[in-house]
């Protein structure tokens, strides 16, 4: 086994030269298919989600699971990703634990490793902190899970990345933000509208550089929306936090602030959508 530091190293390494290739900084968030599409490396959704994702190097093509959580599907597609950059064979990776310190194979850490550095990387991490004038040690669940939203991760996967890996939690402040979940926090937010939504997007004044990801059924709450243009979401209503945003078909729209200060792209796929990733937000003639 090859020492885990020198592997972290060389993940993160990779992960900064990847991103250096496109032209990404390393201070901003990224949407992992929108990367892959840069590669020329094939995404494709697929039914099921008895495994994590699958790397086919005969095919140089990526599976992804549709019926995943959304922040699990994308840390899958970059560990995927982790695979084919560092040249590994073909790989199915079964539902496992995706914290840092799960006992795996050097090949299975390095792609892990590789992942976590490519979406959460720390710079990016510490600007999404600075930028609302938070810190990852005494920010609130919900701050916290917002700034997973805009980075396109997994509410404990950035409470674990924090942790293991850029060592910017102590125990007691990752014990104390696990005792909140995805599904807690949008019965806290939403109320009795939380029913049936699989997936809520928190957005704010800050969330820039990505557009925000959605599927037909899932919710949007945006701090500072007034104005919605196109017809792949729609208003519906306000709650504490702001404009709930409702996505209601494939397409994409554009929410903004009253005064233009402000502005972000909505893009909508159809529920558990199967097919290539280039083609999750083409309109659906059969969404009514």
């Amino acid at each position: 086994m090859i020492n885990r530091t020198i592997l972290a190293r060389e993940a993160l390494r990779a992960a900064v030269e990847l991103r250096g290739k496109l032209s990404i900084p390393v201070d901003v968030p990224v949407c992992i298919y929108d990367v892959a599409k840069k590669l020329d490396v094939d995404v494709r959704f697929i039914e099921g989600d008895s495994f994590d994702g699958m790397y086919s190097k005969d095919f140089g093509v990526i599976l992804v699971p549709s019926f995943r959580p959304y922040g699990r599907q994308a840390f899958s597609c970059a560990h995927e990703l982790g695979h084919w950059h560092f040249k590994h064979g073909a790989r199915l990776d079964l539902l496992l634990d995706n914290t840092l310190c799960a006992v795996k194979s050097d090949e299975e850490f390095l792609a892990d490793t590789f992942a976590g550095h490519m979406l959460m990387p720390t710079w990016a991490v510490k600007r999404m902190f600075l930028s609302r004038g938070l810190r990852p040690d005494t920010c609130s669940h919900i701050e916290l899970y917002r700034i997973s939203c805009q980075l396109g991760v997994g509410y404990e996967t950035l409470i674990d990345h924090l942790y293991y890996s850029l060592k910017k939690l102590s125990p007691e402040a990752r014990e104390r933000l696990l005792k909140a979940t995805p599904k807690s926090i949008r019965e806290e937010i939403l109320g009795r509208e939380a029913a049936g939504v699989r997936h809520l997007a928190l957005v704010d004044a800050a969330w820039e550089t990505v557009a925000v990801d959605l599927q037909v059924g899932d919710v949007a709450v945006v701090e500072r929306s007034e104005r919605v243009d196109g017809v792949s979401v729609v208003p519906g209503g306000r709650v504490r936090m702001g404009q709930v945003i409702k996505a209601v078909r494939p397409g994409v729209s554009t929410i903004s602030s009253e005064d233009g200060s402000w502005s972000a792209y909505i893009r909508v796929s159809r529920k558990d959508f199967v097919g290539r990733s280039d083609y999750r937000h083409l309109g659906d003639p059969d969404v009514d």
